[in-house]
């Protein structure tokens, strides 16, 4: 079965490892994963929002950040 990436990203994001956490993101990203419109509701990634990678990522979705 196909990978979930938004769901792993939201798993490691969870976990801390934000290493890994942006990896799936951006794999997420990538595939279109239809979740990824909930980045900025799903709570897992409270932690990580001051990641540059995270603004980043917004900006690049077209989100506000």
């Amino acid at each position: 079965g196909r990978m979930l990436p938004f769901f792993m990203a939201s798993v490691y994001a969870w976990r801390g490892d934000a290493d890994l956490a942006f990896e799936w993101l951006e794999r997420a990203y990538r595939q279109r994963d239809p979740p990824i419109v909930l980045l900025q509701a799903d709570y897992a990634w409270s932690q990580l929002r001051s990641d540059p990678r995270y603004k980043a990522l917004l900006r690049k979705m077209h989100f506000p950040d």
